[in-house]
């Protein structure tokens, strides 16, 4: 199956485009959360890598995320994240794609895909040995999904998912402990 049977996929917005001019005055001026591509990473979105930026002009709803979106990056280390509820409105840059409207397919079955080796063999291959690797919209629009029972789909969907959910938790708790030894490291060892 190709991917564009599965979704649509919208190329992002083009930041500059939107970014502000001297001269313009503050009152025209907002503020837009970018995700950058650093911030896509196995399958998540990791938010202290996210961007801010000055804009004038309001950008298109198709260059915005929604709940239940892929984000693919476009540029090396390839990936997606999936988005949801707490990653909603961010602004996606033209270094990624949104994958929107996705049917006919488990979406964490996608996610999957999209970050395994086996995908990432057809992202080189679409290169095609540039020296800059950065996959054309087209190419992704037409990078085969493997066809499964919706069965097996879901149930890697199920796994993926699970999998992610995990990894939060671990990757928190890790972050706590370290403040938490970092607090009595400071507590007890004397300047």
């Amino acid at each position: 199956m190709r991917l564009d049977s599965l979704c649509n996929v919208i190329s992002g917005q083009i930041i500059s485009r939107l970014k502000t001019k001297s001269g313009e005055t503050s009152s025209a001026i907002k503020s837009a959360r970018i995700l950058m591509p650093k911030a896509i990473r196995d399958g998540g979105v990791i938010h202290d890598d996210l961007d801010e930026a000055p804009i004038s002009k309001d950008p298109s709803p198709n260059f915005l995320t929604k709940e239940g979106d892929i984000i693919f990056k476009l540029s090396s280390p390839y990936g997606a994240a999936y988005i949801d509820k707490t990653e909603e409105g961010l602004l996606v840059p033209s270094f990624c794609c949104r994958l929107t409207e996705i049917k006919d397919v488990d979406p964490f079955f996608l996610l999957a895909y999209l970050n395994s080796k086996t995908a990432m063999h057809q992202y080189e291959v679409a290169c095609g040995g540039s020296v800059v690797a950065i996959l054309k919209i087209n190419s992704v629009r037409t990078l085969e999904i493997p066809e499964l029972s919706s069965a097996i789909q879901a149930e890697i969907g199920k796994r993926y998912r699970s999998i992610l959910e995990l990894r939060y938790l671990v990757e928190n708790v890790f972050s706590l402990e370290k403040e938490r030894f970092e607090l009595l490291f400071k507590e007890n060892v004397e300047c």
